[in-house]
């Protein structure tokens, strides 16, 4: 997914409790590397504002590379 306009927060989840460590702004690109490598990320993403962006769907990504 690639994010062109708003901010991201990226965490994890310990005890029952989300930690949101890591906040990007405009133009942040997610899940690339789980998707090359066929891997569930361990991470949670959220939307802090509105966002825009697009995607492309794996079988095209893999086949691109």
């Amino acid at each position: 997914m690639f994010v062109s306009k708003g901010k991201i927060q990226i965490g994890y989840e310990i005890n029952g409790a989300d930690k949101y460590v890591i906040e990007y702004n405009n133009g942040v690109v997610i899940g690339a590397y789980g998707v090359t490598n066929n891997e569930r990320s361990k991470y949670i993403y959220r939307c802090k504002t509105e966002v825009e962006g697009y995607f492309i769907r794996k079988e095209q990504w893999l086949e691109t590379l």
